[in-house]
């Protein structure tokens, strides 16, 4: 959650994906609160709670299952219009990102000092490749 609320405060002025309004929600605002107060934290619990005690090769099908339906659910947003990317984002960068934000759950139920950590670097990462630091920030 605070990962996503700080994305939403450094992006401000430098979209990388904009939510559209639609019937049902009609602020971006709203729907990153919706997004960061509840599907966010729902995620986080049923993923860690249904996650193989033992086994890689179940844990990584695990893992690689919630990753499949995060880019399911967001490919099938994007085909509909209710997401855009900007600024060199796409879909591609997405599921790139699942890919660390699923193992980085794991690692901060486990460590979180570690997590923190790795969270800052890929941080950094992100800024560096969108070109935050020339980007006008709020």
């Amino acid at each position: 959650m605070m990962v996503n609320l700080f994305a939403a405060l450094v992006t401000y002025h430098h979209d990388l994906w904009i939510f559209n309004p639609d019937v049902l929600v009609k602020s971006e605002t709203v729907l990153e609160t919706i997004s960061t107060f509840t599907i966010l934290p729902m995620t986080v619990f049923t993923f860690l709670s249904r996650f193989p005690a033992a086994g890689p090769w179940r844990q990584a099908a695990h893992t690689l299952a919630w990753v499949a339906l995060y880019a399911a659910l967001e490919t099938a947003d994007t085909a509909l219009g209710g997401i855009s990317y900007a600024n060199g984002w796409s879909l591609g960068w997405s599921v790139a990102f699942d890919f660390m934000m699923f193992p980085l759950f794991i690692l901060h139920h486990r460590w979180p000092p570690l997590a923190w950590l790795a969270t800052a670097a890929a941080t950094v990462y992100v800024l560096a490749v969108f070109g935050f630091w020339a980007a006008e920030m709020k």
